[in-house]
């Protein structure tokens, strides 16, 4: 979609009172990463195409159709992303398990791109390796401004036809919950605190949120992750 100067004032102003200090003035580079164990576990043992290891894919994600459905089974927010899976990060669960898989520099983490050399070179495929059970840290792909990288982990990336309704109406952290009243967009207001539960009340409905850091959320019972953090990596 076309962000329009309306839209980006508002979610500037949003993200702005989310994080007590204005994200427009912020001109570090900032990631968003998602991690899902879960979707990781299922996304090998089912097999993909190793080269897309290399690309940027996209909704609907016709390059790694496996993805998408993964995606669209486990997050609201996650199958509307584009997915830098060149720079997203794959690390075997428990160290020792990549050298087992014929991959040991999974022990030690490595990029997407370097899995997919590291896979053609030895003429393996990915669902080779699903006995190293990796886990994926998926980078969302960003324009790698704090308010870009907000804008995605949120989901207020689509616009505000697409933001969350507050529903059901209680179970908002109280102290994002008064914090967030300061926001002046309605709909984005109500999209935040659906997004600042507390833990009890993320476990069905919405997230919840932590600033440690920068920004983290974690929906239900913390089946997924989404982080944003400073630096290119």
């Amino acid at each position: 979609m076309t962000v329009t100067d309306e839209w980006r004032a508002a979610l500037v102003d949003g993200f702005s009172v989310l994080l007590g200090r204005p994200v427009d003035d912020d001109a570090a580079e900032y990631a968003v990463y998602y991690v899902c164990d879960d979707l990781a576990d299922d996304l090998f043992a089912k097999g993909f195409d190793a080269g897309v290891l290399t690309e940027v894919v996209r909704p609907p994600f016709s390059s790694v159709p496996v993805l998408g459905k993964l995606l669209a089974e486990w997050d609201l927010i996650a199958p509307f992303w584009s997915l830098d899976l060149g720079r997203s990060r794959f690390r075997a669960a428990v160290e020792g398990d990549g050298a087992d898989a014929g991959v040991p520099e999974l022990d030690a983490g490595v990029t997407g791109a370097e899995l997919g050399r590291i896979l053609g070179e030895r003429g393996l495929e990915p669902r080779d390796i699903r006995d190293a059970y990796p886990e994926v840290e998926f980078r969302v792909d960003t324009d790698g401004s704090l308010a870009g990288a907000l804008a995605a982990a949120t989901g207020a990336m689509r616009g505000p036809e697409h933001l969350f309704t507050l529903s059901p109406d209680w179970g908002v952290d109280p102290v994002w919950d008064g914090r967030l009243a300061a926001v002046r967009h309605p709909g984005l207001r109500d999209h935040l605190r659906n997004l600042c539960r507390t833990k009890d009340s993320a476990r069905g409905h919405g997230a919840h949120f932590s600033s440690a850091g920068i920004a983290v959320w974690r929906v239900g019972e913390g089946q997924s992750v989404t982080r944003v953090e400073a630096g290119s990596g």
